[in-house]
C-alpha cells in the first residue's frame, strides 16, 4: 500500500491543508489586528514567491505534491493580501474619524474661543463619543494635546512611527515621522 511516492528511502507527504489555513489565519490576525505594519506579511509573501514557489517547480522531488504545495502557497498569499486590505481599511477608518474629530474640535473652538482641554470635553455636544482610531489591539487611540492657543490631534498609521497629525494653527495634516 503506497500512499506517497518514495525517494531515496523516504516518503514525501503532501503538505496538510489545515496547517496552511491555520498559518494564514494566524498571519491575518497578527498582522491585521496586532502589528498593523505590513512587514510580517511582506516577508511571508517574499518567502512564498522567492523561495516556496520556485522550489516547488524546480525540484523534481516535489513533483508528486506540487498541487498541494501550490494550494498552500496560494492560501498564504491570500492571507497576505487580506492583511494588507485590513491595514489599509483601518487607516482609512482612522483618517475619516480624525477628520470628524477635527471638525468637532474646530466647532468647539468657534463656540468657546479656545481649544478644549481634552477630547472628552467635546462630548456629547459636538460628537456622541470619542471613537477609537482603528479596529486593532494596539495604537488604536487618538492623541490630542493643547498648548497656548494651539492644539494637535494625531493617530498612529504605521506603528511605531508613521503618525499623521493635524495642526490646528495651520489647519493642515502633517507627519511627525
Amino acid at each position: 500500500m503506497a500512499s506517497a511516492p518514495e525517494f531515496i528511502g523516504s516518503s514525501l507527504k503532501p503538505p496538510p491543508l489545515h496547517r496552511a489555513l491555520l498559518g494564514g489565519s494566524a498571519l491575518l490576525t497578527v498582522e491585521g489586528f496586532v502589528l498593523d505594519q505590513g512587514m510580517l506579511a511582506f516577508l511571508v509573501a517574499a518567502g512564498v514567491l522567492l523561495i516556496g514557489v520556485p522550489r516547488t517547480f524546480l525540484l523534481q522531488r516535489f513533483a508528486p505534491v506540487r498541487r498541494a504545495r501550490l494550494r498552500n502557497s496560494a492560501i498564504y498569499l491570500v492571507a497576505v493580501a487580506l492583511a494588507f486590505i485590513v491595514i489599509a481599511t483601518n487607516n482609512r477608518i482612522a483618517r475619516n474619524r480624525a477628520e470628524m474629530l477635527v471638525t468637532a474640535i474646530e466647532s468647539w473652538h468657534r463656540k468657546h474661543q479656545r481649544y478644549p482641554e481634552s477630547l472628552e470635553e467635546i462630548v456629547p455636544d459636538f460628537i456622541p463619543n470619542v471613537p477609537l482610531a482603528k479596529y486593532n489591539f494596539g495604537f488604536n487611540q487618538f492623541v490630542y494635546s493643547r498648548n497656548e492657543g494651539d492644539a494637535t490631534l494625531y493617530y498612529v498609521a504605521v506603528p511605531p512611527f508613521g503618525r499623521p497629525f493635524y495642526d490646528f494653527a495651520s489647519r493642515e495634516w502633517k507627519y511627525l515621522d
